[in-house]
């Protein structure tokens, strides 16, 4: 975990292989879906799982990702729902 902005941020890999509980065959779902979405997401540039990582991880609005990297909140969104519809079209 790490501080970005003034948010706890973890790091989308890290968060894939968070377990939680149900069945065997719910638990070995969820871990080959977050397998699957870990490899998907070391595809993507550095600057969109970053992105991610601060919108999905930590929480933070477009708002607070543009003052934290510079970028304007329109860009943010731009990239972060491309990388979205990127994982999706991948998956």
């Amino acid at each position: 975990r790490r501080a970005i902005a003034g948010h706890d941020a973890t790091a989308l890999e890290e968060a894939a292989h968070v377990v939680m509980t149900g069945t065997p065959e719910d638990e070995a779902a969820r871990h080959s879906d977050g397998e699957r979405l870990a490899a998907l997401l070391q595809r993507l540039p550095e600057r969109e799982r970053e992105l991610l990582a601060m919108k999905y991880g930590a929480g933070m609005t477009n708002r607070a990702i543009a003052t934290a990297t510079g970028l304007t909140e329109s860009n943010v969104g731009t990239i972060v729902h491309r990388a979205v519809q990127t994982l999706r079209e991948r998956w």
